[in-house]
């Protein structure tokens, strides 16, 4: 169950029912009555806020989902797992369109989009930032340096 609270009253606004473990991360669209969750069972949700209902499931990679980006247009939905994998997805359609994968496995811990919705990022236990070419899956940069995991991006 995922509850909607506003924080300073702490009072239940709405509940909506599908998880079946933690919720990861919480994403509001920009532009549409959307909210996306993720959780450690591996799913991640579209839900309508308006209806309550949740509108579609993206299939999991049976890994735990971490972090969930959306691009600048609300149109692709980036997910980090715990595999080092980040998955792109058509937020309308539910396709995932491409899996980005590193050689070795680190958990990714944070995603973002560049303003242009041209490039993501990844952030991983490995204190690694890794930037993707979103439209051809293609590895531009890796930038070391942090001492510890990344978690924000």
């Amino acid at each position: 169950m995922l509850d909607v609270t506003v924080s300073a009253r702490r009072c239940v606004v709405r509940s909506l029912g599908g998880h079946e473990a933690t919720v990861t991360s919480l994403l509001a669209h920009p532009h549409l009555p959307l909210l996306v969750s993720s959780a450690y069972e591996s799913s991640i949700r579209v839900w309508d806020l308006e209806t309550r209902s949740c509108l579609r499931t993206l299939a999991g990679r049976g890994n735990f989902v971490y972090h969930l980006a959306l691009d600048p247009a609300g149109r692709l939905l980036a997910s980090g797992f715990w595999d080092g994998s980040v998955s792109l997805w058509d937020l309308d359609s539910g396709a995932c369109l491409r899996t980005l994968e590193v050689e070795a496995m680190s958990e990714v811990r944070a995603v973002a989009w560049d303003w242009s919705g041209a490039l993501v990022a990844s952030g991983s236990d490995d204190n690694r930032v890794r930037v993707w070419d979103a439209t051809l899956g293609a590895l531009r940069h890796t930038l070391e340096g942090h001492s510890k995991p990344v978690y924000a991006l």
